[in-house]
């Protein structure tokens, strides 16, 4: 089980806390806290498994690595996000040149107002109308705003 709390501090540091819940080995209850992404100046940094686990936790999905077998000439590894029940790709983690990046889905009217937003771009080898990718850890997007992104991939993807 997951939990993510959100908290954002007078000061404008920001913690990602991710809350464990399970028996221990003698049968007790076991809750585990990990303070797993420190937020400086309204900034937020996330590695790729965060990214992936706030992907999961937000969304009805599983993690899928279709492009990535041993016969592969990717050089990237491409975590997919998929519908559980659909099979469709949510989002598409990945890492270029040292960049945290994830595509996802938005309509057309937002994408375009996104990507007047530092970090958005036009899809990476996506349809550029319906896709975008955000530079995760170099972007004016907010935590708040990524997360409602992912939903709003999730929704128009779900169909």
């Amino acid at each position: 089980m997951f939990l993510f709390l959100y908290v954002d501090h007078p000061a404008n540091t920001k913690f990602i806390n991710q809350l464990t819940v399970g028996v221990g080995p003698e049968g007790f209850l076991q809750i585990q806290f990990h303070f797993t992404t420190v937020f400086e100046g309204g900034k937020f940094r996330l590695k790729k498994r965060e990214l992936i686990e706030l992907v999961l936790h937000e969304t009805n999905s599983f993690e899928d690595y279709p492009f990535n077998g041993e016969h592969s000439h990717e050089t990237i590894e491409w975590t997919v996000m998929k519908h559980l029940s659909n099979k469709k790709i949510i989002a598409l983690i990945f890492e270029k040149d040292g960049e945290l990046l994830i595509d996802l889905k938005l309509t057309p009217e937002h994408g375009e107002i996104m990507r007047k937003t530092r970090g958005v771009f036009p899809g990476y080898h996506m349809n550029k109308t319906h896709w975008n990718t955000i530079s995760v850890n170099n972007t004016d997007v907010g935590l708040t705003e990524l997360v409602n992104m992912i939903h709003e991939s999730d929704e128009l993807t779900r169909k």
